[in-house]
């Protein structure tokens, strides 16, 4: 599995932005009491700073008269564009296809989101990892005999934690780290691959310190996976998913937590020519439907149409050929 030049990019922006933003039209989950009794100044995940770098464009075209009217050359649904919902399970929320379901234990440290064909996979954890145990690990059942899971380098323990995760999905437990960049300070993004599956690894660079005894630090990370034959289509979007998950565990996040702010100068104009403001950097766009009040997650490179009835957007089908042109934005 390679990652191209274009999915790249558009990974490390919607992980970097999304992740450290809360999504639009939701609220960041409640912070525990300082006087919560689990030890350490930890961080669950980013949830204040800057609406993720996406503009909304003209509300509409002008409908083309009847004479001239044609279908668009695409839908939505037909290239793989996700209707988004918001999914729940305990004190985590996630922004999803309305199609996945969502689960995660009582705590929140961790949440599990799947699509229905068991192919596309995001999630987010935090565990606490104790570097004393890593010459021990061979005393601990499976899966968590393996070393790699008590490293004092956090990449390794993430792909590590990767690695069990595709594994209980039903894929390969072979991923590799293909590449690390760092998107905003302090954090890494890990691109892995493996014989069955490819993805990302959105994780904390250093961890947060712990007490020295019952943990060395604790790691935050996001996951975003998808079998080969899905990654390059539908990569950046289960990205998104995967960085859109919000809990409130035990965990408290620290004073200074990284915050990364939108760019005021964006692109000129994307290539689907819908609007100025657009960043093509991020490659995902949310959208919605102003009839229904549905809420989509789109790539304007596959989901976007030349035609229809009111012009170049992005269409989904309203039945008895009749089609819904989508407005840019999400409703709430």
């Amino acid at each position: 599995m390679s990652t191209d030049r274009r999915l790249l990019p558009a990974l490390i922006v919607a992980l970097a932005l999304a992740a450290c933003s809360s999504p639009a039209g939701s609220s960041a989950p409640s912070r525990p009491a300082a006087s919560d009794p689990v030890a350490g100044q930890l961080a669950v995940s980013p949830t204040d700073g800057a609406e993720p770098l996406v503009s909304a464009g003209p509300a509409s075209m002008p409908s083309m008269p009847p004479d001239q009217a044609e279908p668009p050359d695409r839908t939505v649904e037909e290239t793989g564009g996700f209707r988004l919902t918001t999914l729940s399970s305990a004190s985590c929320t996630a922004q999803a296809p309305d199609d996945w379901w969502m689960q995660a234990p009582d705590r929140s440290d961790r949440a599990d989101l799947f699509s229905p064909d068991g192919s596309m996979y995001a999630g987010y954890g935090i565990l606490p990892v104790n570097t004393a145990l890593q010459g021990y690990a061979y005393a601990y059942p499976p899966p968590m005999d393996d070393p790699d899971l008590y490293s004092d380098d956090p990449s390794i323990v993430a792909r590590g934690f990767g690695q069990i995760i595709v594994g209980e999905i039903g894929g390969t437990s072979d991923l590799a780290t293909q590449n690390i960049v760092q998107p905003v300070p302090g954090y890494l993004l890990a691109v892995v691959g493996g014989s069955t599956h490819a993805g990302v690894i959105f994780f904390h660079e250093t961890g947060y310190p712990g007490d020295g005894v019952n943990f060395s630090y604790a790691l935050p990370m996001y996951f975003a996976f998808t079998t080969l034959d899905r990654w390059e289509a539908q990569g950046a979007l289960v990205a998104w998913v995967a960085a859109s998950i919000r809990c409130a565990t035990q965990f408290q996040p620290p004073n200074d937590y990284p915050v990364v702010g939108a760019d005021d100068g964006g692109a000129a104009g994307d290539v689907n020519g819908d609007d100025d403001g657009y960043n093509p950097q991020l490659g995902t766009e949310p959208v919605s439907d102003p009839t229904t009040g549905d809420n989509y997650l789109v790539d304007p490179s596959v989901n976007w149409s030349e035609t229809g009835p009111d012009g170049p957007g992005y269409y989904v089908q309203k039945g008895g050929g009749d089609y819904q042109k989508l407005q840019p934005g999400r409703i709430d």
